[in-house]
């Protein structure tokens, strides 16, 4: 089955914003024609952006799922494997609480595809087995 992705809500809100920061901050150095300030704030607008398309990605794919979790001061990425999954529960518009050895949230654009994407994947799971 091909790999399914969904973008990480968390993570894209925060790079939105930052986008947004850098754009802001750049337009006074464009005015004031500081070639230091529009060199080093295009860089992070670089910078942004590709967080913002590229990274932070929930994977599903056939044996195990990607998910995010904050440690200390980064977000990380860490695998939870379907056999060890117990339950899956929708507990708003954008998360998903998913039982397993500890109890891990999903936040996600629409939880209602995570959910279907998910299941299917737990059922051929279970038929495996």
């Amino acid at each position: 089955m091909k790999q399914k992705r969904f973008k990480e809500y968390r993570m894209l809100m925060i790079c939105c914003v930052l986008t947004c920061l850098v754009l802001f901050l750049e337009v006074p150095a464009v005015m004031a024609h500081n070639l230091i300030r529009i060199i080093a704030f295009s860089i992070l607008l670089v910078i942004a952006l590709s967080l913002l398309l590229f990274r932070y990605y929930i994977i599903l794919d056939d044996d195990y799922m990607v998910n995010y979790r904050w440690q200390v001061a980064a977000m990380l990425p860490y695998v939870i494997d379907y056999k060890d999954i117990q339950s899956i529960t929708k507990l708003s518009k954008h998360c998903v609480e998913i039982k397993h050895n500890e109890i891990s949230k999903v936040y996600v654009i629409n939880s209602d595809v995570l959910m279907d994407a998910l299941n299917k994947r737990l059922q051929k799971e279970k038929e495996g087995s």
